[in-house]
């Protein structure tokens, strides 16, 4: 019995802890409620109770969690006074400008969006501007019977119609003709009735000029498609070139190690030396734009370039780090081992011995 009645009052305490407080008197709390207060919405409550009771974001909810907590506790009766009002009316005050800030932000911002017209809608707008005068050139000659004194090319250099302008325009014009030629040949019941009052010869002049404007704006885009300049290829810093060759740094079984791989890009000559086969190649540049890397491969080297097995690599490798130029061209024919063709990889068991 005493067992249960011990489980009972635990059961009612962790309730009664649990319970959110509130105030029903008339008395102005303490200090020491608050804080006790206080210090029950910290441990229970997290922020998502608090940017529900303020009715703002988490992140913001997190700044003001204090005021959150004092918000609620005056809903739920409390009562504070003296410099405790104070110190909340402060809260309250700096929690409101942010908030004001926060909306003034978003209307400036909604109405920046607003205002703000993208490229396709300028190129539109300014394709309309265009088609509207052509068809006033439509309707100044090609009803008058005179097409052939129309000269929409030259109407579009003078205007400067770019090829963006003119692909709309032969879109556009494409569907006026197409209509005219289903008028005049009687395809359609609603276009006939539509064009009822325009003659053969009409109809026929009108076609003559969309038509010159449809060809004139396709050699404008056309035109302008020729001249653009291409653009011009950003030039890849060196370091970055040769920042995945994979060499060999040293070789401490032959005394040798391997120059820096920056000087290949441009390089004419590049003499490689494979500790693991004790092969010895030469890469000889295409032409005069030099080897090039690409990953871990040299690029831009001509089908001479071979290597050959060293029986004796030390007098060899003595020879291509400090020989002249005259000394480097016999070296490979001096080697009487038999030629093979490079591949271009250069992988970790390489030495790069020299570049010219």
């Amino acid at each position: 019995m005493k067992a249960t009645k011990k489980v009972k009052i635990q059961q009612e305490y962790k309730a009664k802890k649990f319970f959110e407080p509130s105030w029903d008197s008339d008395e102005i709390c303490s200090m020491s409620e608050i804080i006790r207060t206080l210090s029950w919405y910290n441990e229970h409550k997290a922020d998502t109770d608090a940017a529900k009771y303020l009715k703002c974001d988490i992140q913001m909810a997190r700044r003001y969690m204090t005021y959150a907590w004092i918000e609620r506790m005056i809903s739920r009766g409390f009562k504070i006074d003296g410099k405790s009002a104070e110190t909340f009316s402060n809260m309250r005050e700096s929690f409101n400008n942010e908030i004001a800030q926060i909306k003034l932000a978003q209307v400036k911002n909604a109405q920046k969006a607003q205002n703000v017209v993208s490229i396709q809608e300028r190129v539109q707008s300014k394709t309309n501007e265009f088609i509207g005068e052509l068809e006033g050139l439509v309707d100044e000659y090609g009803i008058k019977g005179s097409a052939k004194e129309v000269n929409p090319y030259q109407w579009m250099v003078d205007n400067e119609v770019k090829a963006m302008h003119a692909s709309k325009i032969v879109d556009h014009f494409k569907k006026n003709i197409v209509e005219l030629f289903d008028a005049e040949a009687g395809n359609d019941p609603d276009l006939v009735e539509g064009y009822s009052g325009y003659s053969k010869t009409r109809i026929r002049n009108i076609i003559l000029c969309i038509t010159k404007i449809i060809k004139d704006a396709e050699r404008i885009a056309e035109n302008q498609k020729v001249a653009r300049k291409p653009r011009k290829k950003k030039p890849v810093p060196i370091e970055k070139q040769v920042s995945k060759l994979n060499y060999k740094e040293r070789d401490d079984d032959f005394k040798i190690q391997s120059v820096n791989p920056t000087k290949i890009p441009g390089s004419s000559q590049v003499w490689v030396f494979n500790t693991k086969t004790r092969k010895l190649g030469v890469y000889y540049a295409l032409d005069a734009s030099g080897i090039s890397v690409k990953g871990s491969s040299l690029t831009g080297y001509s089908t001479e370039s071979i290597e050959k097995t060293l029986r004796k690599p030390d007098d060899i490798l003595q020879k291509v780090t400090s020989g002249g130029k005259l000394v480097l061209r016999k070296i490979m024919t001096e080697i009487k081992s038999k030629g093979y063709e490079l591949s271009g990889r250069i992988n970790k068991d390489v030495i790069i011995l020299r570049i010219v």
